[in-house]
């Protein structure tokens, strides 16, 4: 255990700067994060609708529990945009498809560009990842852009939502759409009631004053221009915001996003610890900072963050994975391996390749070669162009040679 112990942790270091750069998308890329179960959808002032376009776009995906058994017949999943159902669909054996747009008034395609989503992403932006992925609807507008690309449709605002009596269902939020698109928007997952506390949007919104809730939208029509986003600009309506109504928990964690774009970290801290504060039960800056603290390495931080995550919401993937990396820089390896073995066994365990990356080398430090190299097989399967790919083929030629696995590696 004492000889692999400084390579773990000199793996550990590569992994984790190559956690923010070279995996996808935040799990999508980036290491997954986590989809966000809501309650209710984020209720989003009425936009202006596009032009009708004659060319449905069709969506299709699955919804299951979190033991993985597929929704029954009574679970449903439906498109809201503009704090309005657009469209509700049941699933068959979990599996659920459904058509956006048309040639009637209520399918007409959407833009939402006006509403109230995050613009540097949410924690389903990825398993952790560090800042999200900006959505698509940002910079042009959905009517300029589908004028461009006959079939193009802007989704930006709306999301899906699973749901079911006695369960909280997970949404997934969509930005643009394009013909040749996958229509696979993924998995939805349905919760027993009461088991998540945490949520994706915060209760303080509703009782801000009109004021304050106008600087805000100003803030967010500021930073979705995209290329000419004037930050400056949305720090200053965001502050006379929260100088409004210091509990606008939304307002401070929008303006902790701003300033992480102008490159002030000690200010975003500031403004993601004030917004947690005002509404403890609001999961988007608690895993903002989660990821602040990780970009640092400060891991004691980073296990403090994530325990508070997973006791608001247990299946949020991205807190297990940071509590995992978490546990093992502190050395305590039962609590990373639980928390990384549920990553790894989890429905979205192929968004977060480094989960069977790091517990294969644990595996190797305990001896279980055997566990080791299926573990890292598999990491090399996901990431096959990974930065560790050339190691890990080492190690595993070497106790092949040694007789400690069977079998060859196959690249």
């Amino acid at each position: 255990m004492a000889k692999a112990q400084p390579i773990i942790v000199l793996i550990l270091c590569l992994v984790l700067f190559g956690l923010a750069f070279a995996q996808e998308k935040p799990d999508q890329p980036s290491e997954p994060a986590p989809t966000q179960p809501s309650s209710s959808p984020q209720q989003q002032p009425q936009g202006n609708q596009p032009p009708q376009t004659a060319r449905p776009m069709f969506l299709m995906g699955l919804v299951i529990y979190p033991d993985g058994s597929p929704a029954d017949i009574s679970a449903k999943v439906e498109l809201w945009c503009d704090g309005r159902v657009r469209r509700q669909v049941h699933t068959i054996n979990g599996q659920f498809s459904l058509t956006v747009g048309g040639s009637g008034p209520q399918d007409a395609s959407f833009d939402a560009s006006v509403g109230l989503e995050e613009p540097f992403g949410s924690p389903s932006s990825g398993a952790g990842g560090f800042g999200g992925a900006v959505p698509g609807g940002f910079g042009q507008s959905g009517q300029s852009r589908q004028a461009m690309n006959p079939g193009y449709m802007d989704l930006t605002g709306c999301e899906l939502q699973a749901s079911q009596t006695g369960f909280q269902g997970e949404s997934l939020p969509l930005t643009h759409r394009r013909p040749m698109d996958n229509p696979d928007v993924g998995v939805l997952i349905l919760y027993r009631a009461g088991s998540i506390a945490g949520t994706t949007s915060s209760v303080t919104t509703m009782s801000a004053p009109k004021k304050a809730r106008k600087g805000y939208k100003k803030a967010l029509k500021e930073v979705k221009k995209k290329k000419k986003a004037n930050y400056e600009k949305a720090v200053v309506e965001l502050e006379k915001a929260t100088e409004l109504y210091p509990e606008f928990s939304e307002a401070w964690n929008l303006l902790g996003q701003v300033r992480l774009q102008l490159k002030d970290e000690s200010a975003a801290q500031k403004a993601f610890e004030s917004a947690a504060a005002s509404d403890p039960k609001y999961l988007k800056p608690q895993i903002a900072m989660m990821e602040l603290e990780s970009r640092r390495q400060s891991w004691d931080q980073v296990s403090q963050w994530s325990a508070k995550i997973i006791e608001l919401h247990p299946y949020l993937t991205s807190a297990q994975y940071y509590r995992g990396v978490a546990s093992l820089n502190m050395s305590r390896l039962e609590q990373a391996e639980e928390s990384l073995t549920k990553v790894r066994t989890g429905h979205k365990a192929n968004d977060y390749p480094y989960a069977g990356y790091l517990l294969g080398l644990m595996e190797a430090d305990k001896g279980n070669f055997e566990a080791a190299a299926k573990e890292l097989n598999h990491f090399l399967k996901l990431r096959p162009k990974a930065p560790e790919g050339d190691r890990v083929k080492a190690l595993l030629s070497d106790w092949q040679e040694k007789n400690l696995i069977k079998g060859a590696h196959k690249n």
